[in-house]
């Protein structure tokens, strides 16, 4: 979940249209006719939260979530606080919703991208300026009818896609028991990668449910929160990882040539998703 504040600023954080928006163009939601009513309703609802609680993003976590629908707590609910301060004042929802976009793809990807406003002349650069990795004993929740061995992890905290059928297995080899399978493109979220093996451990809403092959899995360059955690008896298992934390440059110019930057910083965590640091 992502929580905490914008790294080392201190500035206020509002909730406009595009924070709601961009969450559902970044976890897929299914379409409904009613969707947007309720998402309008909810704008004001979690604006209000934050009015009144400025510097917490967690705060907001059940409301959006009984917005969206969502049973459990919801990851998807705190993507608000990466986009905040002044870009969400001076953008209008169009370009808001594009930056996000640009946002969330340079944390999964590791990778730049840039956005140019269809209709606002706006033009953005989302960077990543600084990757860091560290060492780090975590606490990994599996399920207990499923997960057999927990070896050392590179966290990456990323959707990707099946790009055939495969099967899930209890561990990170073909010796170990079938607990699942996948059909392609099925998405799952990569919670890591097995030091030194082809295998990632994939997972719903922060609970490990099976290892997959890796040439079996592509990233789809989104974070992808959006899945509730699978029912059944869970355990956590202690491991060693690697985790990774990225610094983000987010870059407008405006059409009036005017440019405004901000600085993020975001870090992995054991249940597949990523916070502020």
């Amino acid at each position: 979940m992502l929580m905490g504040l914008m790294g080392g600023r201190d500035m206020k954080r509002n909730f406009s249209l595009f924070s709601v928006l961009g969450i559902t163009a970044l976890l897929c939601l299914p379409a409904q006719a009613d969707f947007l009513d309720k998402l309008k309703s909810g704008i004001k609802a979690v604006g209000d939260v934050l009015i009144q609680d400025e510097d917490s993003c967690s705060s907001i976590t059940g409301l959006v979530g009984s917005v969206f629908g969502y049973g459990t707590a919801t990851q998807a609910a705190d993507i608000g606080c990466l986009v905040g301060g002044e870009l969400m004042e001076i953008l209008g929802e169009e370009d808001q919703e594009e930056l996000a976009k640009s946002t969330e793809q340079a944390i999964a990807t590791g990778e730049s991208s840039t956005f140019e406003g269809a209709n606002s002349g706006v033009q953005g650069t989302v960077k990543v300026t600084d990757t860091t990795t560290t060492q780090q004993q975590a606490s990994i929740v599996v399920l207990k009818d499923k997960v057999q061995e927990m070896p050392p992890l590179e966290l990456i905290g990323a959707e990707y896609a099946a790009t055939a059928g495969t099967n899930v297995r209890g561990g990170p080899g073909t010796d170990y028991k079938v607990v699942g399978t996948l059909t392609a493109a099925d998405t799952v979220q990569v919670i890591a990668k097995v030091e030194d093996q082809s295998w990632y451990l994939i997972g719903q809403g922060g609970v490990a449910t099976g290892f997959v092959y890796q040439s079996l899995l592509a990233p789809t360059g989104q974070i992808g929160w959006g899945k509730p955690a699978p029912e059944g008896e869970v355990a956590e298992l202690e491991v060693s990882t690697q985790v990774t934390c990225r610094t983000i440059e987010q870059q407008v110019t405006l059409d009036d040539g005017s440019v405004h930057t901000e600085q993020i910083t975001a870090c992995q965590k054991p249940d597949g998703t990523w916070e502020m640091a």
